[in-house]
């Protein structure tokens, strides 16, 4: 976790027991899924990725050199080394920001941002990966809420709730689907929870229930909804 957070005072004397309780409880659930919101961020953006490949073979070759650039720092955030695939390792590996920085306006450096966010998210550095993560540009159904879903949990980590809810229900939204859309609801009812928003809480717990009665998450969602109204 950064220092900027460690800096500030800790985050559980702004919250209520009760919430905390409820976070606490809820913490294998997004621990375990969390794990899908990536696998499948990362999926899409290999999907990119080759779509990019295939389509560079026909354009510039600044095109072309970003695109092998990009190549070796894919490998390493495929084996989880964020640091290296972030920066580089001052040899033959070009980071993230380096094609970013060199290759501008190029695919490849649109998708180094979504790369960069996530490195960066995994670091801890939030701030910087909502930086990143915003910037990305893609029109695919599922890159677009994995990664606002992402952003949602950069602001959580920042104890700006408020605004990873926003950004929770923007995923929920443009996911659409009983995979992810759940996951993103669970997410902020939880965090709604611990704002003390019991009826914004109950009713991201429902919008699962009536929307998505064939997902996964649909036990989570009744059981978290059944513990508010025994309140």
């Amino acid at each position: 976790m950064s220092n900027k957070k460690q800096d500030r005072p800790d985050a559980t004397e702004k919250i209520e027991e009760g919430a905390i309780e409820v976070i606490n409880k809820s913490d294998e659930f997004i621990r375990k899924n969390r794990n899908i919101l990536i696998i499948a961020v990362v999926a899409v953006l290999a999907v990119v990725g080759g779509i990019i490949a295939y389509k560079n073979l026909y354009k510039a070759p600044r095109a072309i050199k970003a695109q092998e650039a990009i190549y070796k720092a894919e490998q390493y955030f495929d084996r989880d080394s964020f640091e290296i695939a972030l920066n580089g390792n001052g040899a033959d590996v070009v980071g993230f920001l380096e094609v970013i920085d060199q290759y501008g306006g190029t695919s490849s450096a649109n998708l180094a941002e979504a790369y960069a966010g996530i490195c960066l998210y995994n670091l801890g550095q939030y701030d910087e990966a909502i930086s990143h993560l915003k910037k990305f540009k893609s029109k695919d159904a599922m890159a677009s809420p994995s990664l606002y879903g992402l952003i949602g949990d950069c602001y959580v980590n920042l104890d700006k709730t408020a605004e990873g809810i926003k950004y929770f229900e923007e995923a929920a939204n443009k996911a659409d689907n009983g995979l992810l859309s759940p996951i993103y609801l669970i997410k902020a009812g939880i965090a709604y929870e611990a704002l003390g928003q019991v009826a914004n809480a109950k009713a991201s717990y429902q919008a699962i229930i009536d929307n998505y009665p064939n997902s996964a998450s649909l036990p989570e969602a009744m059981k978290l909804l059944q513990a508010l109204e025994m309140k």
